[in-house]
């Protein structure tokens, strides 16, 4: 299915389509506030295995993360945030960061895989994700895909449409640049990946 709306303004009757495919356990494509991404259900192992053989790597060297509607839901699978951690969350987000925490107990298989104790958060500015989480109470696992800009959105889906339940495009152009990535995994958080997303930590 090949759905294109508004990133701003998305219709919610196209946004319905896509959370039905999630909640069938099927994997979608939509755009964030960095880059395109793959995203299904923490719950859905299925399209997390699919997940495995696109991005043409092991589940041991998968580094996925989650996307939340908020920062009371990332707790649920992170240890406690230090304080100087969670003002700088609160401070940038909604953005196009990710942030890499300690992992709590609840945190899914697949993120503690080789005894894995990190996992990496979003909580993206983007209206179209953020309906979507909306309707569940667990977050989306996300990871990005390989597409510079959007002249090759039709080749990207014509060739991984048999595994994609769903792929949601845009009328805007959009800017498509990666997350900047905070590890905040020691004392101090440090810039791991500098993005779209500027910081002065």
């Amino acid at each position: 299915m090949f759905i294109k709306t508004y990133f701003s303004n998305p219709e919610t009757r196209k946004l319905d389509q896509i959370i039905e495919k999630l909640k069938a356990g099927d994997l979608v494509v939509f755009p964030t506030d960095s880059v395109f991404s793959f995203a299904c259900l923490l719950s859905s192992q299925k399209s997390i295995d699919t997940l495995y053989t696109l991005k043409k790597v092991k589940p041991k060297d998968a580094q996925f993360s989650i996307l939340c509607r908020d920062i009371s839901q990332v707790s649920a699978y992170t240890k406690p945030i230090e304080n100087h951690v969670f003002k700088l969350m609160k401070k940038v987000l909604p953005g196009p960061f990710t942030f890499i925490l300690p992992a709590s107990n609840l945190a899914p298989k697949a993120f503690k895989i080789n005894k894995k104790k990190q996992i990496g958060i979003r909580i993206v500015d983007a209206p179209l994700v953020t309906y979507l989480l909306e309707h569940f109470s667990q977050p989306l696992v996300c990871t990005s895909v390989s597409i510079e800009s959007q002249e090759q959105i039709e080749t990207f889906y014509a060739a991984h449409k048999h595994l994609i339940g769903a792929f949601v495009d845009v009328h805007e152009t959009l800017q498509l640049e990666p997350s900047t990535i905070i590890n905040c995994l020691e004392s101090l958080p440090v810039v791991q990946r500098l993005g779209k997303g500027k910081i002065d930590l």
